[in-house]
This record gives structure tokens, C-alpha cells and sequence, in this order.
């Protein structure tokens, strides 16, 4: 699932959305792979996201990296998919073929 601001984002540049949805899925698959267990030995990875100034945000439990292809990351802590998705309330659903299209490549 990807979610956007759309108002301010989909309809002024679709292609700057679709490059931002293939660079998070590129840190997604980065971080489930490269991630470390906190102290106490979990690991959970619920999403990434990327900032109007291009800062990263990885959301879950776990160590991460602190930077990525040339951008700092940021840990925000959450355990469920429940807190992940009321830090992002305000944005819509990104329409699926946009989806389709950013994965294809």
C-alpha cells in the first residue's frame, strides 16, 4: 500500500511520486534485509516513508541504518501498523496503477 498527499503531491507531479515510490520500495527492501534486532531481540519493519525535504523515515523496531542512497534516516519507534498509520492520517491512497507503474521497473 502506498499513501500520499495527493493534493500536493499526484497532481502537480506524478513522476516525482513515481521516482519517491520506487526509491521507498528500494529502502524497504533494504531495510528488511539489512535491519538488526533492538536489544531485547525484535525486529519489525512496518513501513518507510519520504518528507517534502527529502528526509527518510523507517517505522517500526529494530536498529537501522542512518543513511541511505546518500539520505539520512530516521527511526520512528511504533509497533503496530495502527500507530504507523495515524502518524499518516492525512494522506489518501495512492491510485494503484501509479502503484503498478513505480514497480514495474
Amino acid at each position: 500500500m502506498a499513501r500520499a498527499d495527493i493534493d500536493h503531491v499526484y497532481h502537480r507531479c506524478r513522476k516525482g511520486l513515481i521516482d519517491n515510490l520506487r526509491l521507498l520500495k528500494r529502502l524497504y527492501d533494504h531495510l528488511y534485509t539489512n535491519g538488526r534486532p533492538s536489544r531485547d531481540g525484535r525486529l519489525r519493519l512496518l513501513g518507510v516513508s519520504k518528507a517534502y525535504d527529502d528526509d527518510l523515515y523507517a517505522y517500526g523496531v529494530g536498529r537501522f541504518p542512518d543513511e541511505f542512497d546518500g539520505l539520512k534516516i530516521k527511526h520512528i519507534e511504533t509497533e503496530t501498523m495502527e500507530g504507523f498509520e495515524r502518524l499518516h492520517y492525512y494522506m489518501q491512497p495512492v491510485p494503484e496503477e501509479v502503484v503498478r507503474e513505480a514497480l514495474e521497473e
